[in-house]
């Protein structure tokens, strides 16, 4: 009987609108309160106030116009709960209380403020479809233990998850008036995002996507403001397809131990991966990026391949210290501004064909200076480092800068494009605390173009050259000429040569241009013996041994003078001369002078006065002599004549370094 009074004195005080408050260490039966007095309590529009009770029974407040403000705090739910269809034009506050059945708020209207905190929804649907709430939502430390429904829901200014968790949560084509914050939440399951909308900031800091099968995905979110996800984890994979971000969008720190995918997401500001880890496959393509891609230490430890096809970096991208384990592609990438690969690790093949650079590209040793809880503080990178990398029909509008950089494996620079490009000018770099060369495998050059170019042209061009000696530099060039040249050019090409010879000869230094000139037709003379004996013959022997291509062939001078010096010795002998006019009387002995006359009028190939009155004897003479002067001339001066002097003229004027190699080679 005193029970029954006491449950009535509790009815009559919440009807009333009196707040109930019950002690937490009273029995259950002590502070249990029905469903329908709630029901009925705001059926005559009063305020419920409940502290610590039991609320046994369904609780169905469909489809009403809740007046008053309703407050439960530490309660617990034993039944289900509608609030379906209704509309609360006061606060709705239930903090610290456990729901242990489904809660259903689809298509509920909250005029003001809704606050959750630390509250447990424990059963296996929590539905908030077409929810709208016009005040703030607040969630924090809330856990949803069921499928926990958002959908099409309506809420702001702000809502607050901060250290909320949820088992399966859907979020698709909820609407947020101001910023939404999850901080330091937990999600267990299923995490869908997808077509959300926010106007203000979208906080995932420190946040745990802790399942390992289901994806996370946030495809189509349009976030007003900043996206913040630094040091969240992600133990499955992710998505951001399509993604829309007004203002700055970060992971940094963040560690992804799936695969990660950002295909054609747009960020207006920065977007940052400082010393994110990435463990699975990532996909960046088709990203456009209104201020920089920032990558600092960031490590991508997947053997798949990293993908940055097509992505546009508008305030340019930062990749300092960054590890590729797996290929790395930037096809078609976009850099407005500067790009940054200083210390960067490409540990398999690198890929930049058809990429475009306007602003200053540093591959080379660095510093980063950053201020850190108020100190200003400094990061030395290295050069970068590449295992396999291609630039095939890149175009960089400034410098590029390749210094202290080291390519392991082959380099691909073909058909680029640069305004000036810097290698290490001693062709040596340091890396693991000794120096290597910079280039250590083939490099393709072919159709390479650059108004400037500093580099080690030998390191650039041949295997071999940095450590060889000078004395093994003249064997090379003039005694084992029949050892094939270790050049880096393959397939060859011509171009890449002359490309080079160019800029050197324009550029105050003739000599190495030569050098580049005269290793190009090595090359290519050597090529000729695998095809052509004969026509390899004829190079060798005019063309390389004689006038040395056209390079300051003074051995051409000297073998003239050595001719004219022996021609002048033998017509100083008797009787070698005659009168050029029958029956004019012959000296028998010329002076020098009429005979080095003799000589050069023999030489030339041309008619010229001087010792024209003589001719050479056709007759042999007794004495020493044992060759008529007449074969004499024509073996040892006018043959040689007409060889030496045409390719003297044309070493001069430079026909021959035009002349003699083929239109098109290919690899020996």
């Amino acid at each position: 009987m005193q029970g029954m009074n006491q449950s009535h004195d509790f009815r009559s005080q919440l009807v009333s609108g009196t707040p109930l408050r019950f002690q937490r260490t009273a029995s259950r039966d002590a502070r249990s309160v029905s469903a329908e007095w709630i029901r009925e309590a705001v059926d005559k529009s009063k305020r419920v106030e409940i502290w610590n009770a039991v609320i046994i029974g369904q609780l169905d407040l469909r489809s009403l116009q809740v007046l008053n403000e309703i407050s439960l705090v530490r309660c617990t739910f034993e039944g289900s709960v509608d609030f379906s269809y209704s509309t609360f034009q006061k606060n709705l506050t239930i903090s610290c209380t456990t729901f242990m059945a489904p809660v259903n708020f689809t298509g509920t209207t909250f005029d003001h403020d809704v606050r959750f905190t630390r509250t447990a929804f424990r059963g296996l649907r929590n539905k908030f479809t077409n929810t709208q709430v016009k005040g703030s939502f607040v969630a924090v430390r809330a856990r949803f233990s069921g499928k926990t429904n958002f959908d099409d829901a309506e809420l702001g200014p702000d809502v607050n998850f901060n250290y909320a968790t949820f088992k399966n949560a859907s979020f698709d084509s909820t609407k947020v008036k101001g910023s939404a914050h999850f901080e330091r939440t937990v999600f267990e399951g299923d995490a869908d995002f997808t077509g959300m909308e926010v106007d203000g900031d979208l906080d995932f800091s420190d946040s745990h996507f802790t399942s390992q099968d289901k994806p996370s995905s946030f495809d189509v979110i349009k976030v007003g403001g900043d996206l913040s996800f630094d040091t969240t984890i992600f133990d499955g994979k992710i998505s951001f397809d399509g993604s829309c971000v007004r203002g700055s969008a970060s992971f940094a720190a963040s560690r992804i131990h799936n695969e990660a995918d950002f295909e054609d997401m747009k960020v207006d500001g920065d977007l940052i991966f400082d010393k994110a880890v990435i463990e699975g496959e990532a996909t960046f393509v088709g990203l456009k990026i209104g201020g920089g891609g920032i990558f600092r230490g960031a490590q991508f430890c997947s053997n798949a391949k990293t993908r940055f096809d097509l992505t546009h970096f508008q305030g340019g991208a930062f990749f300092q210290d960054v590890s590729f384990t797996g290929k790395a592609d930037f096809l078609g990438v976009q850099i407005d501004a500067g790009a940054r690969f200083n210390g960067a690790k490409f540990n398999d093949t690198a890929r930049f064909e058809a990429s475009r650079f306007t602003g200053l590209v540093e591959f080379r040793s660095g510093k980063w200076e950053f201020t850190e809880n108020g100190f200003l503080k400094t990061t030395d990178y290295s050069g970068a480092s590449f295992k396999e990398v291609a630039f095939d029909h890149a175009r960089f509008e400034q410098d590029a800068c390749f210094d202290d950089a080291i390519f392991n494996g082959r380099v691909d620079f073909r058909d680029c494009t640069f305004r000036a490009i810097y290698f290490s000018e001693s062709g040596q770099v340091m890396q693991k605390d000794k120096m290597q060369e910079q280039f250590q495998a083939d490099v393709d050059l072919r159709g390479c173009t650059y108004n400037q170019i500093h580099v080690n042209w030998e390191s650039l061009l041949n295997y071999r050259r940095l450590l060889e000696s000078k004395w093994g530099r003249f064997v090379r060039r003039h005694l084992t000429f029949w050892r094939p040249i270790l050049h880096r050019q393959r397939p060859y090409s011509r171009q890449p040569y002359r490309q080079l010879e160019t800029f050197f000869s324009t550029a105050g230094q003739p000599e190495i241009g030569d050098e580049i000139y005269l290793e190009c037709r090595r090359i290519e003379r050597k090529q000729k013996r695998q095809k052509n004996f004969f026509r390899w013959l004829a190079d060798f022997l005019f063309y390389a041994a004689l006038a040395r291509y056209g390079v300051r062939p003074l051995r051409l001078i000297m073998l003239s003078l050595v001719l004219l010096m022996g021609g002048t010795l033998f017509f100083s002998q008797p009787h070698t001369v005659k009168m050029k006019e029958a029956g004019a009387p012959a000296p028998s002995v010329l002076s020098r002078l009429d005979a080095l006359e003799v000589s050069l009028h023999q030489f030339l190939p041309v008619d010229i006065p001087m010792g024209e009155q003589w001719v050479p004897s056709p007759e042999t003479r007794a004495g020493r002599l044992r060759i008529k002067p007449s074969t004499f001339s024509t073996l040892f001066l006018k043959l040689p004549g007409w060889i030496l002097v045409p390719l003297g003229i044309a070493a001069l004027t430079g026909l021959l370094r035009r002349a003699g190699a083929p239109k098109a080679s290919i690899g020996e």
